[in-house]
């Protein structure tokens, strides 16, 4: 449910983008129309990594995932890329909304409830990122 609220009732920076891995490339070009409409700073190094997620050894999985706990930690707001069930996802992104949730993060969702977590009260949910662009841009004028 989406109430009237301004910018910064809505979001506080920086923000954390949570989304299935293979979703990389489309996330980093979101965050960067996010960055240059808002000015507000994105922390989502895995955007910006060049590995292949299949390639990834295990050692290295555990260096990205602390790294993430830890970007998802020193972020004020998530933003989390929710898709069908039936699609392909690691799922860390549901990890990475869960850790938001017990820190008590804004909480943003694109795409479909697709579990409990999602219809919590606190959630702000957009059906896609031009829904939530749209909204973002009339809330700055």
């Amino acid at each position: 449910m989406k109430k009237k609220s301004t910018l910064a009732n809505l979001i506080e920076g920086p923000v954390y983008f949570a989304a299935g891995f293979h979703r990389k490339d489309e996330i980093k070009d979101y965050a960067d129309e996010f960055v240059c409409t808002t000015e507000i700073g994105v922390c989502s190094s895995w955007i910006h990594t060049k590995e292949k997620e299949e390639k990834v050894t295990e050692h290295r999985k555990s260096v990205i995932a602390l790294q993430e706990i830890k970007e998802v930690k020193e972020a004020n707001t998530i933003i989390c890329f929710t898709e069908a069930r039936d699609e392909h996802t690691t799922a860390g992104h549901h990890i990475e909304y869960g850790i938001a949730v017990g820190a008590n993060k804004k909480l943003i969702v694109v795409g479909e409830r697709s579990t409990v977590f999602y219809f919590l009260p606190q959630v702000h949910q957009f059906n896609d990122w031009p829904e939530f662009m749209e909204t973002i841009k009339a809330m700055m004028k």
